[in-house]
This record gives C-alpha cells, structure tokens and sequence, in this order.
C-alpha cells in the first residue's frame, strides 16, 4: 500500500496534470500520452507483483 500512496500516486499525478501530454493527445499524437501512461502501469504493477510474493511467503511459512 505505501508503495502506490509513494510512488504511484505521484507518478499518476504528474502525468495527469501535465498538459503537454494532453495537448499533444488532442492534436492526434498520443504516442507521449501512451508511453507515460504505460510506464505508470509497468510502475504499478510492481505493487501486485510484492503483495503476491507477500501471500506466497505467509502461505509457506
């Protein structure tokens, strides 16, 4: 959890408040938009990735 209130959460709010990526996604080139958006995802999945691992470990333990 402290690592999408860290990390996620402020890596989705400077995207979402950066008008360039916006702007550019209005004028047809949403190629900027997708990659930030992407690379939020890749960044967020590294929380479910841990809280699997977590499970596995008190599963095993």
């Amino acid at each position: 959890m402290l690592w999408g209130v860290f990390v996620g959460y402020r890596e989705m709010m400077i995207i979402f408040t950066d008008d360039y990526f916006w702007k550019e996604a209005e004028k047809g080139n949403k190629s900027p938009l997708r990659r930030q958006l992407f690379r939020l995802a890749a960044l967020e999945s590294i929380e479910v990735v841990g809280f699997i691992v977590l499970i596995i470990l008190m599963v095993s333990i």
